[in-house]
């Protein structure tokens, strides 16, 4: 993406020079990235299944699961 900027600045100022990269996430911020889109992926597979992890724990389901439950579509 980095390059299609580039690009188009470059072809509006010739006389200008663009040095650059994307640059990557921290080994932390990308574990955290990483561990919510596991964590994601689980809630889809138990709204899927029709699991309700809360009942495990005996904790109340809150609204907005049992609203995903319901609605699947």
């Amino acid at each position: 993406m980095f390059d299609q900027f580039a690009y188009a600045i470059q072809q509006k100022y010739p006389d200008l020079i663009i040095q650059g990269d994307v640059y990557p996430p921290t080994a932390l911020r990308a574990s955290i990235a990483q561990a919510l889109s596991m964590a994601k992926l689980a809630v889809i597979l138990l709204l899927i299944s029709g699991q309700n992890p809360f009942t495990w724990f005996q904790a109340p389901t809150p609204q907005i699961y049992s609203w995903a439950m319901e609605n699947k579509v």
